[in-house]
């Protein structure tokens, strides 16, 4: 599948994912559009199987990273399934992701 084809097929539901995670229109949009350039540079071959859970997994990390930034802390690492992740917003008070 080429990058247009995968960008008209599965931008609305990344769009829509990265809108939740970030309530920010403008966020949503810039962690889409990162999305697709990271999708399309990848020196991995994608899973076709598993192309839309690799694209949100994608733009959650970005909006981890890029959105959260200093604010993220990961708390209660056990296991790769299993992590604690918290956003510590300015005002001190801790969220869950």
């Amino acid at each position: 599948m080429n990058i247009e084809t995968l960008y008209e097929t599965y931008s609305r539901d990344v769009f829509r994912f990265a809108l939740y995670l970030s309530g920010n229109w403008q966020d949503a949009e810039d962690i889409t559009s990162e999305t697709f350039v990271r999708a399309w540079v990848a020196e991995d071959s994608i899973r076709m199987a598993t192309i839309k859970g690799y694209l949100f997994a994608i733009a959650r990390n970005l909006f981890l990273k890029d959105v959260c930034g200093p604010n993220l802390v990961i708390q209660n690492w056990t296991s790769p399934s299993r992590i604690d992740v918290r956003i510590i917003p300015r005002d001190g008070k801790a969220g869950r992701v």
